[in-house]
């Protein structure tokens, strides 16, 4: 997706219609340009200093597809979404819980996380592509 379509992109997930939690995914893919596993299979344990102006998320190397730790500051909209999510996660340490199992949401479960990873909105907007306009 070019940076030109992301304010367009940006408000048609405004609009957006789905589940509450499948929005905010989307919300927080976006803001925190993460690949789709490591946004799913996200801790609350990960994220330090949320309630101050320094909110990182650290995602330790295990989780990581090239093995080294990775540190992702929070802007406060980030910290936002994740505020809004806290509520939804029903006390699970997954921020995006499985519905039916103690884990976090699979790949495969067709909800958010099909959404996150494949479901364009405004056309472009996979999470390849979203990640794209911040390599750029």
């Amino acid at each position: 997706m070019p940076l030109s379509e992301l304010p367009t992109f940006l408000r048609k997930l405004e609009c957006y219609s789905g589940e509450q939690q499948t929005k905010l995914a989307l919300k927080l893919v976006t803001l925190t340009f993460l690949r789709t596993t490591e946004l799913r299979a996200g801790k609350w344990s990960e994220l330090e200093n949320l309630d101050e102006n320094s909110a990182v998320w650290r995602i330790p190397a295990e989780r990581m597809k090239m093995r080294l730790e990775h540190l992702v500051p929070l802007s406060r909209q980030a910290v936002a979404v994740l505020r809004e999510l806290r509520a939804l996660s029903g006390g699970s340490p997954n921020i995006f819980p499985s519905p039916g199992k103690g884990d976090y949401m699979s790949s495969s479960s067709g909800g958010s996380s099909a959404a996150i990873g494949r479901r364009p909105i405004a056309g472009k907007a996979s999470a390849s592509r979203r990640r794209r306009i911040w390599a750029a």
